[in-house]
């Protein structure tokens, strides 16, 4: 499903008569919810959006709560895309509670990793930060490699936001490294990440992006992850310094305004 969606959804077709044929609700539930899942990696919101809500239909009458937290996950998914941010919130931390009830901790890191980036798209910085923990605590219990580049990668973003470049740098290069050692593809919510990395290596010049973007290159998958761990630290320790009566967002603008940007 992720690098052939059309394939995908052929497979998913031919397996849905055959679940309903041996009375299997729950693989039906899975088979709709999945044909869904491939129109959205194809860019096709409104019809995944669509299955995606009929996939959860059929799995809350299955009694297949583990379904319907995957539902809540997609459905926050396709929120995130429209920019409906504090329903993919919503969502996203449904989905946890669900996963943790079913004892699923492969969804709960998912939808961690998803909260990092939509707290961060909606200038929630601690939030972010403390969902990128979560994950972090989840990928260390149970070895998780699915999806760590993309963990990286949010973190990188809201490091560059929050100014700490060669933090950003170092957390790109890790993982660029982590996309290839574990062949995992670049999704849609990854796709402004090039622009964004782009702005943070004008802000710290090409020589010294290089140099750190390198050193975070040259780390092993546990080198990645004692990274992170040790960025997420010192974002935390840097946001509980914020001007006391400011919110995240004004102290953004601030920084905005320092780097000369108009209204």
């Amino acid at each position: 499903i992720d690098f052939d969606p059309d394939r995908a959804r052929k497979l998913f077709r031919e397996a849905l008569p055959l679940f309903d044929s041996v009375g299997d609700r729950v693989g039906v539930a899975a088979g709709v919810r999945a044909v869904g899942m491939s129109y959205f990696f194809e860019g096709d919101s409104p019809t995944a959006r669509r299955l995606t809500k009929e996939g959860l239909e059929l799995a809350a009458a299955a009694g297949d709560t583990q379904g319907v937290a995957w539902c809540y996950y997609n459905l926050a998914q396709l929120a995130t895309l429209a920019g409906r941010l504090s329903e993919a919130r919503k969502h996203f931390e449904h989905a946890v509670a669900l996963f943790q009830q079913n004892g699923a901790p492969f969804g709960q890191y998912r939808a961690h990793i998803r909260l990092t980036i939509v707290n961060r798209l909606d200038s929630r910085w601690q939030d972010s930060i403390d969902s990128g923990r979560s994950a972090l605590e989840l990928q260390r219990i149970h070895g998780f490699t699915s999806e760590g580049a993309d963990l990286l990668e949010a973190l990188s973003v809201t490091a560059g936001i929050l100014r700490e470049f060669d933090s950003a740098a170092r957390l790109a290069g890790a993982a660029a490294t982590w996309r290839v050692a574990y062949d995992e593809p670049v999704h849609l919510h990854n796709l402004n990440v090039a622009e964004q990395t782009a702005q943070f290596r004008t802000h710290l010049g090409d020589d010294l992006w290089t140099k750190a973007y390198r050193q975070g290159e040259r780390l092993t998958s546990e080198g990645a992850v004692a990274l992170v761990r040790e960025v997420i630290e010192h974002l935390a320790a840097t946001l509980a310094m914020l001007p006391a009566g400011l919110t995240e967002r004004e102290i953004e603008v601030l920084r905005l305004v320092a780097d000369g940007l108009d209204n």
